[in-house]
């Protein structure tokens, strides 16, 4: 196995971790109040833009691409994720 395959995979084994970890947010928010059910909300937001940014750093390429799109790309992920939170939070 090559260098590419490796770290492919380990990304792969990661993306499979944090899925099977964000399994953990569908306890009884209920239970958590609000600033509990704001905690899970923000943790299941972070897990996705997580996700989505190794697959389009590693899976679609992103890796080799020039810095401005990628410093694009990180800043859409930070910024949508921060809009999002503040959403939750109203």
């Amino acid at each position: 196995m090559d260098a590419e395959s490796r770290r492919l995979t380990m990304v792969w084994a990661v993306l499979c971790l944090i899925t099977l970890g964000s399994l953990g947010f569908r306890s009884d928010v209920g239970e958590a109040g609000a600033s509990g059910a704001l905690l899970i909300g923000a943790a299941a937001l972070g897990a996705a833009f997580l996700k989505a940014y190794l697959v389009m750093r590693h899976f679609m390429e992103l890796r080799r691409a020039p810095w401005s799109w990628r410093a694009v790309f990180a800043g859409w992920c930070v910024g949508v994720f921060g809009l999002l939170t503040a959403l939750i939070a109203t």
